[in-house]
């Protein structure tokens, strides 16, 4: 199958063709999904700068970096995963590195290449998941692997498709699962773990952590899953700080949304195709949350 990348209006010329904001990591700079950049309402095929064919499919976002535009494909019958680096204004292929990995059973709408990457000025870190191991690479811009982190096996018939982020000196990834899940922080310039903590999940989750700094509280990063809820974390310690179950837990579901903030407040949605669909806002009370 071939995927395209798709960049840029042509007939929006009195636009830049970026702005000086990055694009660091799914739904863009703290994962508010909002950009500075007028973004035109309709596209047509004759408004495209550049269409460039990838080596493989995937359902990650691309993300950008100065000139650059990276993201993960996958070939679906090999299991094969490649990292991308596409040249933002002109759609040349600047470098592809191959990850031979299992092949394995997922959802019929997930693919191999589900997780969107995260970059900061040095590096840019891609993560991939098989029942045999979860996978956190970092390369440098021109494409050189710098480190390879295998955090342990993933167990879900979905297959996996969260995705890191970068919070300061840590690359922070949700490992809520079926098997032995937590939350995770490697070292950004070596990939060794810094901090782990463990959770009770009983279902993969597919959400991507997103920073929260309420008045009067130090900044924390807010996970959601169906059975912890939605939970305040000290980014440094991995300490739970607060924890709001707030999802049915009498049928199973699934956290695939991630959260977002809007104000004060903590927004995270969790439900189940055939079954219930919640949404739950939460506000600050003292150090905790309480729902609205």
């Amino acid at each position: 199958m071939t995927r395209y990348v798709i960049l840029q209006l042509l007939a929006f010329s009195a636009l830049p063709v970026f702005t000086e904001e990055q694009w660091p990591r799914f739904r863009g700079p703290q994962g508010h999904g909002v950009s500075a950049a007028a973004i035109p309402v309709k596209w047509t095929d004759a408004q495209f700068k550049w269409k460039t064919p990838l080596p493989a499919t995937g359902h990650g976002s691309p993300i950008v970096w100065g000139d650059n535009v990276f993201l993960l494909c996958a070939d679906e019958e090999t299991g094969t995963r490649s990292a991308v680096a596409v040249h933002a204004h002109t759609g040349k292929i600047l470098w592809t590195l191959d990850y031979p990995a299992q092949h394995h059973r997922h959802h019929k709408e997930n693919s191999f290449a589900s997780s969107t990457p995260a970059a900061d000025a040095d590096r840019v870190y891609f993560a991939w998941g098989t029942p045999k191991s979860l996978q956190l690479t970092a390369l440098s811009h021109a494409g050189k692997q710098l480190w390879q982190s295998d955090l342990g096996p993933v167990k879900g018939g979905h297959g996996f498709g969260a995705s890191p982020i970068v919070y300061d000196d840590l690359i922070i990834l949700n490992n809520d699962q079926d098997g032995d899940s937590s939350l995770i922080a490697v070292h950004k310039a070596t990939g060794k773990i810094v901090w782990q903590t463990p959770r009770k999940s009983k279902r993969l989750t597919y959400s991507t952590p997103i920073p929260y700094k309420a008045s009067g509280r130090d900044e924390e990063l807010i996970f959601t899953n169906w059975t912890h809820g939605i939970t305040g974390i000290d980014p440094k310690t991995g300490k739970v700080k607060w924890e709001n179950v707030v999802f049915n837990l009498s049928s199973p579901e699934r956290a695939i949304g991630s959260p977002i903030i809007a104000g004060d407040l903590v927004i995270g949605t969790c439900g189940f195709v055939t079954k219930l669909k919640h949404v739950v806002a939460l506000r600050p009370k003292g150090n905790q949350m309480e729902e609205v």
